[in-house]
């Protein structure tokens, strides 16, 4: 079953809040997770970290976007 975020990429271009953000004047509106982006920043930045980024991120494009991760 694929979970969805509470919003839409229509919800956050209509949205006056978000007018003045670059990426949403060039409507390239994509869901991402936080927590994704989170792991990341730790697996570049302490490469020591015994982190499965590669799994983690697998999972979410499955779940999210029904497509691999491509790495």
């Amino acid at each position: 079953m694929k979970k969805k975020a509470g919003y839409e990429k229509n919800d956050i271009l209509a949205n006056p809040a978000f007018s003045g953000v670059e990426a949403v004047k060039k409507r390239r509106i994509c869901r991402e997770s936080a927590h994704l982006l989170i792991l990341w920043h730790a697996k570049t930045y302490y490469p020591d970290l015994p982190l499965d980024y590669e799994g983690v991120a697998s999972e979410f494009f499955e779940a999210y976007y029904g497509i691999k991760y491509g790495g």
